[in-house]
């Protein structure tokens, strides 16, 4: 997992490369204060984005998930939620499978860990980090405009 502050991206890039570094790039250069809901495509399926709007929920509305074949590199335009995270474990308890169709599968578990997206702070999921996004920060549930570019694995 990478959490960080976007303005550092520029410092990062040096570091990664191919999919994952197309994937930052295109955050570092988006225009924030004309980006609108929607799918923007990058670089075909390897790497691809979408901007949506939501409310958050209580942690217990939400599912702890992983992806197989994407990385996801999460950034909150505006509003803020909390993400809680677990490492991947076998023993992890699935409650539904979706790799092959959505490259998601979701998990009944008690998080360890939790982190605040909101401001310029972003994030890197790899996939054997189980994250739980889209949590209220406190007790409100706030709107969020969020980005989500997916990276595939190499």
């Amino acid at each position: 997992m990478i959490i960080e502050e976007r303005s550092s991206i520029k410092n990062l890039l040096p570091y990664v490369q191919g999919n994952l570094k197309k994937g930052l790039a295109f955050l570092a250069d988006l225009d924030l204060k004309t980006a609108e809901v929607g799918d923007y495509p990058i670089d075909g399926k390897k790497v691809y984005a979408k901007i949506s709007e939501y409310s958050t929920l209580a942690r217990e509305e939400k599912k702890a998930e992983t992806h197989a074949k994407y990385i996801d590199i999460q950034f909150l335009i505006s509003g803020e939620e909390r993400v809680y995270t677990h490492p991947w474990q076998e023993t992890l308890q699935v409650v539904e499978d979706l790799l092959e169709s959505k490259d998601a599968c979701f998990y009944k578990v008690q998080e360890s860990t939790s982190h605040v997206l909101a401001g310029e702070t972003f994030a890197v999921y790899f996939p054997w980090e189980v994250h739980r996004p889209g949590c209220s920060v406190g007790e409100n549930s706030c709107r969020v405009k969020k980005l989500v570019i997916k990276v595939l694995r190499e």
